[in-house]
């Protein structure tokens, strides 16, 4: 569709919209923070958020993507390899804390803390976001960010299951419960 088109388009879904009151699915305007949400929540890492030229693809989770002994190979194929061969030592994680209605309301830039001390990361991004089949106004609080281990301990599951995680909203110490990248997609 052609930007001289949106207008149109927006203005008839509005309404159709209001032509079928009582419809199932309603139709409501959504903006950025909803579909930042929608991204948070589903795993989904952003440029310049949580990916910089800083990452590489497997500590971002996205090793998937990335097929070390291509015929031609890539810049930074053997530091990737090396890097595969003796485990992962920084990760991105999504990052849950309990549903509460009165927040925390986390947006990006708080500390991440492993056991009770300040690892030297920060949030990348984080979201309220609507828990689905609840009550109108149920939320729960979603974050992503990076995790270090310190020395040469591989981050994995166990490695986190073995952990207490928090994030520093303000003045109060939020428990979140991380989980490793890339989140599977639902079934259908």
């Amino acid at each position: 569709m052609g930007a001289d088109m949106a207008r149109h388009v927006y203005e008839t879904l509005q309404e159709v919209a209001a032509a079928t009151p009582g419809s199932s699915l309603p139709l409501v305007n959504a903006g950025y923070l909803a579909i930042d949400s929608l991204r948070i929540e589903a795993g989904r890492l952003a440029w310049g958020h949580e990916l910089t030229s800083d990452e590489t693809p497997l500590e971002a989770g996205l090793g998937f993507a990335v097929k070390i002994g291509k015929p031609g190979g890539f810049i930074g194929e053997e530091a990737l390899a090396a890097q595969k061969a003796s485990g992962v030592t920084r990760r991105c994680c999504l990052f849950e804390a309990p549903s509460d209605l009165a927040g925390p309301y986390i947006w990006g830039g708080e500390p991440i803390l492993v056991d009770g001390s300040y690892s030297g990361l920060n949030v990348t991004s984080g979201a309220r976001v609507p828990v689905l089949g609840c009550s109108s106004g149920s939320f729960r609080t979603m974050a992503l960010g990076y995790v270090t281990s310190q020395g040469t301990a591989v981050i994995d599951k166990v490695w986190l299951a073995q952990r207490r995680f928090d994030i520093e909203v303000g003045n109060q110490m939020v428990p979140v419960t991380p989980r490793l990248l890339p989140v599977p997609l639902p079934k259908k």
